[in-house]
């Protein structure tokens, strides 16, 4: 089974962690890149080109909307797959849509929505 590379982009260390053990429960053969800011996402996405799918979060403590903005319009350049806007605000999810994610979705139901895209 061909392994599916999921990079999330989150500063809140305790959702990054609910996604990596659900998604590692219920979806066999995947591995979580986790990223906590703009540069770390930055980061694994260059030093992965096989990453399945992306999950982002609109504002980071560190950076915000227009950051998350900048860096989901580079990687649509080249990357082709899934990205999924998952903000607590479904206006700020609907400003990651527009600058190039496929999916919006409160944090909530996100492992829902990741389990449909992945299986």
């Amino acid at each position: 089974m061909k392994v599916k590379k999921v990079l999330v982009v989150d500063d809140n260390i305790d959702i990054q962690e609910t996604f990596f053990q659900v998604l590692e429960y219920f979806i066999k053969g995947v591995e979580i890149l986790r990223a906590y800011t703009v540069r770390e996402a930055k980061e694994f996405f260059m030093e992965n080109s096989d990453i399945n799918l992306i999950v982002m979060d609109a504002q980071l403590s560190t950076e915000g909307i227009a950051e998350t903005v900048e860096i989901i319009k580079k990687f649509r350049k080249t990357f082709k797959g899934p990205m999924i806007a998952a903000s607590t605000s479904l206006e700020l999810n609907k400003r990651l849509v527009k600058a190039g994610c496929d999916y919006q979705t409160p944090k909530d139901d996100i492992i829902d929505t990741l389990k449909k895209i992945l299986s």
